[in-house]
C-alpha cells in the first residue's frame, strides 16, 4: 500500500499513526521545532502526541541534522540523537513499529504542517520498510 500525503493531511495523518504506534517510533528529520507558546499548533499537538507514545513506553527515538533539536526535547523520554557527519542530513522519515514508513518533504515545522507546498507517502510495503530501517540504522552507528 502506498498513500500520497499531500501538504496539510500530514498532521492528521502522522498523529494517527503516533497513537497507533504499540513498539517504536522512529524518526529522521532534518528540522524539528519545539512551540512552547504556541500550544495549539498542528505541529505542537503533533510534539505532544509523541510524547504521549513515549511516556506510555512506545520507544521513541530520533536523528537530526542539528544540536538544536536535541536541545529542546533534552528532559523528555523521546531519544535524540546528532547525526555525527559533515554531510549535511535532509532526510524526512518516520519509522511506526518497522511496519509502515512516512516520508516526502514535510519537515516537523509549524509552516510544513500548515503553509508550505509539502508531499509525502505513506508505505508499508515490506520491502520498502525494510529499506528505510537499514538507512535509519547507517545513520545511527
Amino acid at each position: 500500500m502506498q498513500r500520497i500525503i499531500i501538504g496539510r493531511e500530514y498532521p492528521q495523518v502522522a498523529g494517527e499513526l503516533v497513537q497507533e504506534a504499540k513498539r517504536s517510533i522512529k524518526i529522521l528529520i532534518y528540522d524539528w521545532r519545539w512551540y512552547k507558546n504556541e500550544i495549539g499548533t498542528k505541529i505542537q499537538k503533533f510534539n505532544q502526541e509523541l510524547l504521549k507514545s513515549a511516556n506510555s513506553g512506545v520507544s521513541v527515538e530520533a536523528l537530526v541534522n542539528i544540536d538544536v533539536i536535541k536541545s529542546q526535547f533534552q528532559n523528555e523520554k523521546i531519544k535524540i540523537k546528532r547525526i555525527d557527519t559533515s554531510r549535511t542530513m535532509h532526510a524526512k522519515m518516520i519509522i511506526f513499529d518497522e511496519k509502515k514508513v512516512l516520508l516526502g518533504s514535510h519537515n516537523l515545522t509549524k509552516n510544513a504542517f500548515e503553509i508550505n507546498w509539502e508531499i509525502s507517502v505513506l508505505v508499508d510495503e515490506p520491502e520498502a520498510v525494510a529499506k528505510c530501517l537499514d538507512f535509519y540504522n547507517r545513520l545511527n552507528k
